[in-house]
């Protein structure tokens, strides 16, 4: 029996620990986020994700047009977070500190395919509302800056029109029906997983 020699280099591949990596190609033996686990990881993201909405209500205090100066900063920050964060680590910080990654259904690190069309339901209802607020505030707002804050939030409410309350009511239906579906199957797959072929797997 040959003996081994304790100087040779190590023949199991060495990757950076923060790199995603195939977990298994096995989908039978793989660990699936739970629902309860998934939803303290999206608390956890919107906690991160506090400041964003401090932005505009800083904004909504100086100007009626805050939707309009919040559009950009909002895209460009949405998409890092849920885009490129997701290719490049595996998940948002919520899911990876929540000890989840997002791979592809056979395990392997998501694409950016996968990660553009997990994030494109929430992306477009996003962007719609934001466009319907931009043009609902595009006229200026009458002695807007005597106003005080919650009279500044009234004035900007009575100029949004039905159709954000449409997109408001469409957001809370996806929400629901992307818990159902969640809860549902085995896999622990929400609608966008589906869409995306994505799945989100324990790592801890």
């Amino acid at each position: 029996m040959a003996e081994r020699n304790p100087y040779a280099a190590p023949t199991a591949p060495v990757i950076a620990a923060d790199e995603p990596t195939l977990i298994s190609s096995d989908p039978d033996s793989f660990e699936y986020g739970g629902f309860w686990r998934r939803v303290g990881a999206y608390l956890l993201d919107c906690l991160i994700m506090m400041p964003m909405g401090l932005l505009l209500f800083g904004l909504m205090f100086t100007t009626s047009r805050a939707y309009l100066y919040f559009a950009i900063p909002s895209v460009v920050v949405s998409l890092f977070y849920f885009v490129f964060l997701v290719k490049r680590y595996g998940g948002t910080p919520g899911k990876r500190i929540t000890g989840m990654r997002i791979t592809m259904t056979n395990g392997s690190p998501v694409t950016t395919k996968a990660a553009l069309l997990r994030y494109a339901p929430f992306f477009l209802l996003q962007t719609l509302s934001l466009l319907v607020m931009i043009w609902a505030t595009s006229a200026p707002v009458d002695d807007y800056g005597s106003l005080n804050f919650v009279e500044k939030m009234q004035a900007l409410q009575q100029h949004a029109p039905r159709a954000n309350g449409l997109l408001t009511g469409l957001t809370y239906l996806w929400w629901i029906v992307t818990g159902i579906v969640l809860a549902a199957n085995a896999r622990k797959r929400a609608l966008h997983d589906l869409i995306a072929g994505t799945v989100v797997l324990r790592t801890q």
